[in-house]
């Protein structure tokens, strides 16, 4: 299907359900949904009803009726959002976002950055973030992360589970399948100036063969201790202070090494890494304004065995001082903020300091527009500025409900990492990379969309076009070292989300996502499927207290190195949680219901059929 086939078939979709939704109900549509708050587009509080850009939400709810280990997995489910798994738990996996590289994606958890200094593109480490003790998802889809760095393809902002009033805590156990076992741990407490809080999980799991070309097909196993903790003390009405620690220590055996003395290829590899990310911050919160300055750290040390011999390690760190602050005046806001960030690979060091600022108006509550600028200065590169537009027109249209009219406009840069630069400065680079300087990737990118909304019915259609300019990229065929292709590569797509209450006790939901991507020759750029689907089902029985959940994902038309072809394929997840009572709750989950066997990366496994039943108790 071409992409102008697909915009045709989407518009009249997007029609008819618009029509259908409207059949339902014609009463004045109400504007619950819309309201939700959502702080991941411009780092403070706005309803989503104020917003232009595309942004999902994922409640604590939704994350546990996924049932998911691994926080990746749960993203599955939203539009624009592919992820590329290099065979289970642990194991290598990218997450995409609109067809952009998952270095370009930019993950925060209760304020840090989870960002790996060591990785060769400074990328957020998704093989080990769980989904344990995850109380709230918000993704900003696009270049439209402004606020966070003008290289921002799209932003993620986690939120950990919040201690109740008083002392509270409560213990979770899950099993299953691969001898998957996982342990958690969590106790809070607050009072009117304080709380504090802290969540310890132990995951260990056999996994099972992650690459096809083990003929052993031994598996591949994962262990994961992630501990977290935050803080936060009110000294006056206006005046706090808050602490974030977290800890991540991680072991994964994989496929795909050399051996350290013979060179000769093995299957008998492991990884094991330590993470430490840690942010301080004083906030001051006036009448119309509000002030937070922070200082993070983040330290990761990652080491390498083969056949049970050390072989290499690598780390860094990233040092990070922020302000940000934001003032009201009337119908509108300014938001303004400045960054002094420093990157370590352990051989070589560099700053980047950055400034920025937003402006927002509104007009009679229903036209809601901003404009943002940002100016980076990188001790390598130089100088370089970047912006955003967005506008939100929000009306009611009678018996089609509340409509929102958007569009976004963003520009930035990207400067290569320390690592890629000294890779072809090294002794491995060869031919054309050898020795070969790179310059920064500029990027820019729009979306327009129409969203609408009712009392029982949400409909979104979103058309999508970024460019990347001078992509830097790792010679994906003779292994060169990091090339600066000529050109431009290209992603542009569609956008479909829906979610339907068909009754007070059933609610379907689904998306579809079209995303035509090409490099600067011309071709396929590697990994994004041209088509992916979500389809789901909650059904609320028992006063609610039992929910069952079924939820269907369909990819078609990715293809790997070499342009081999990935499989197309579909898979259906079951899964079912039980409230006895206000402290015990129970859970089940049955992954890839028809054991379907498929490759999200060449000649890498998945996981098959699966089941996996769990139990928490929360005092």
């Amino acid at each position: 299907m071409s992409f102008k086939q697909s915009l045709i078939s989407a518009s009249v979709c997007a029609t008819f359900v618009g029509f259908s939704a409207s059949a339902i109900s014609n009463e004045t549509a109400s504007t619950s949904r819309i309201e939700t708050i959502s702080v991941v587009s411009s780092r403070v509080e706005q309803p989503v009803s104020e917003m232009a850009t595309s942004v999902s939400i994922l409640t604590e709810q939704d994350i546990a009726a996924s049932g998911q280990i691994a926080l990746a997995d749960t993203l599955r489910t939203i539009a624009s959002v592919n992820v590329s798994n290099s065979g289970g738990l642990g194991q290598n996996t990218a997450l995409r976002i609109r067809g952009e590289e998952g270095f370009r994606t930019h993950v925060l958890i209760d304020g840090i950055e989870l960002s790996d200094p060591s990785a060769p593109q400074v990328m957020p480490l998704f093989d080990d973030i769980l989904t344990s003790q995850v109380e709230r998802v918000e993704v900003l889809r696009g270049t439209q992360g402004l606020l966070y760095g003008a290289d921002a393809g799209g932003v993620i902002r986690i939120t950990s589970t919040t201690a109740k009033s008083g002392t509270s805590g409560g213990v979770q156990v899950q099993a299953g399948k691969y001898s998957t076992q996982q342990f958690g741990g969590n106790i809070g407490y607050t009072n009117e100036d304080s709380n504090l809080y802290l969540a310890v999980t132990r995951l260990d799991t056999d996994g099972f063969n992650a690459q096809a070309a083990d003929t052993s097909n031994e598996a591949d196993g994962y262990e994961n201790t992630t501990a977290h903790f935050k803080g936060a003390h009110k000294f006056t009405e206006q005046l706090s202070a808050s602490l974030v620690i977290r800890d991540v220590d991680t072991e994964a055996q994989y496929d795909g090494c050399y051996d350290n003395a013979t060179f000769a290829p093995t299957h008998d590899c492991v990884s094991k890494t330590s993470q430490q990310t840690s942010r301080l911050a004083l906030d001051y919160a006036g009448e119309n304004q509000h002030h937070s300055v922070g200082f993070a750290n983040t330290d990761v040390d990652r080491d390498f065995f083969s056949n049970g011999a050390y072989g290499f390690g690598q780390g860094g760190t990233i040092q990070k001082l922020d302000y940000l602050g934001s003032f009201n005046i009337g119908s509108q806001r300014v938001i303004a903020g400045a960054e002094i960030k420093e990157e370590d690979d352990e051989t070589q060091s560099r700053k980047q300091r950055s400034a920025f600022a937003e402006y927002q108006f509104q007009y009679d509550k229903t036209w809601f527009n901003t404009a943002g600028v940002r100016y980076d200065n990188n001790d390598t590169f130089g100088g370089h500025t970047s912006f955003r537009l967005s506008s939100a027109y929000l009306v009611n249209a009678g018996v089609l409900g509340d409509v929102k009219l958007k569009a976004s406009y963003g520009t930035g840069f990207r400067a290569p990492s320390l690592f890629e630069q000294s890779y072809n400065d090294g002794a491995f680079a060869w031919g054309e990379a050898q020795g070969l300087q790179l310059k920064e990737e500029t990027s820019k990118g729009f979306d327009l969309g129409v969203e609408f909304y009712q009392s029982d019915m949400f409909f979104g259609i979103t058309y999508f076009k970024q460019d990347i300019t001078d992509e830097i990229i790792f010679d994906p065929v003779a292994y060169q070292g990091y090339l600066q292709t000529a050109g431009t590569s290209k992603s542009e797509g569609l956008e479909l989300d829906w979610r339907q209450n068909i009754t007070a006790s059933v609610e379907l939901w689904g998306n579809y996502t079209y995303n035509e991507t090409e490099t600067a020759q011309g071709d396929q750029r590697l990994r994004r499927p041209r088509h992916m689907a979500n389809l789901g089902l909650s059904y609320n029985l028992l006063d609610n207290a039992l929910q069952l959940n079924a939820y269907a994902r369909a990819v078609q038309d990715a293809i790997d190195i070499g342009g081999q072809e990935l499989d197309d394929y579909t898979v259906l997840n079951l899964s079912a949680l039980y409230e006895l009572n206000a402290h015990w709750r129970f859970n089940a989950k049955l992954d890839n219901v028809t054991n379907r066997e498929y490759q999200e990366v060449l000649g890498y496994n998945s996981k098959g059929r699966s089941a996996y039943v769990g139990v928490s108790y929360q005092f």
